[in-house]
């Protein structure tokens, strides 16, 4: 890692492909472009705008840290000024942008970013807020906060789980990451990442559970035993348009060559690990993939996108979920051809 050595000391890469914050809250990296084209996706699916969902779904996520660690409490003496200073470590080092009063600089992402800044005032004002914020240009959006009449500071309820959501422990084998570190954020490679909490997305997905839907005619994932529901697969869908979106390289000319671009692209960005468990390189007659995530139907649509770009193909895709793990099976889609007599 370059950079100030102490930077993310206090985060765990595990080589399992679980990341855990320096609060042992489960992370993953995203790249700001990436997470912007997954986010639009998700949003046009839906029947109506979901800004405010995913606002109040980060907002969630950090006030359930927030209330709980003890290193977020406030002590007898200059306790809000030490939270303050962990607080803004914490922007810092999750690479979300710098929060300074009501003032956002070079957000990754405008929704969510408004959300963790309207948690981390509420926290350290112990003052709930009517929420209202304008985008001045793409590096800074201001904040414009009211005090809730009537509104006391009721903890947010635990984050729900995901659908096929692999839990584990504790990582195994820490490595160490190359992040290239700026005066705001870093970068992986050629483009700015950030470190987003699995929370989120939990409670994201609970609030779009049952809103109306748009068809996802382009975009199936055929279930099993279990079903696979429109959240599932509205993630999966708006994760495979960021991939197909994206220049990342998938050359494949032997099974093997799987491994290398699975490691890359999930385990060491805290999606959780994914293993080749058959492939059409070695004439099965589908590719079949074991998942084991905290974000399952975000790799399960980054996978859709591999597998087509990696074969030249359009997929047929199927999923079941299997003692915590999700089996992802793609073919080569069929055409069928009307003979008219």
């Amino acid at each position: 890692m370059t950079g100030p050595l102490h930077a993310h000391h206090e985060f765990d890469f595990g080589e399992d492909g679980l990341f855990l914050d320096p609060y042992g809250v489960p992370c993953a990296m995203f790249g700001v472009v990436e997470f912007q084209d997954f986010w639009n996706t998700v949003d046009a699916v839906y029947e109506s705008p979901l800004g405010r969902k995913l606002i109040y779904a980060a907002a969630d996520a950090e006030e359930y840290l927030l209330h709980r660690h003890p290193d977020f409490q406030f002590g007898r003496w200059f306790g809000k000024k030490r939270v303050l200073d962990r607080l803004n470590a914490r922007w810092a080092t999750m690479g979300w942008g710098l929060l300074s009063e009501s003032q956002i600089r070079s957000p990754v992402h405008d929704a969510l970013t408004v959300g963790f800044a309207l948690a981390h005032s509420e926290h350290l004002d112990q003052e709930r807020y009517e929420l209202g914020w304008r985008q001045v240009h793409a590096e800074e959006i201001r904040l414009e906060l009211r005090p809730k009449e009537h509104a006391s500071m009721v903890d947010v309820k635990a984050p729900p789980p995901m659908d096929g959501a692999w839990h584990q422990p504790a990582v195994s084998n820490v490595v160490a990451l190359e992040l290239e570190l700026r005066k705001i954020g870093f970068f992986l490679g050629q483009e700015r990442s950030f470190f987003l909490p699995i929370h989120v997305l939990r409670y994201l997905s609970k609030e779009l559970n049952g809103r109306p839907i748009s068809a996802l005619q382009s975009f199936q994932i055929s279930g099993g035993s279990s079903s696979v529901d429109d959240v599932f697969v509205s993630m999966a869908h708006g994760m495979a348009v960021a991939f197909d979106r994206s220049d990342f390289p998938v050359y494949l000319r032997t099974s093997s060559d799987w491994q290398g671009i699975l490691d890359e692209r999930f385990h060491r960005r805290g999606w959780g690990t994914v293993n080749v468990l058959q492939s059409i390189l070695d004439h099965d007659a589908a590719t079949v993939f074991e998942v084991a995530s905290p974000i399952p139907a975000l790799v399960a649509g980054a996978l859709v996108g591999m597998w087509q770009r990696g074969h030249g193909l359009r997929a047929n895709v199927y999923l079941q979920f299997e003692d915590g793990k999700a089996i992802l099976t793609m073919k080569k889609q069929t055409v069928d051809y009307e003979v008219k007599s």
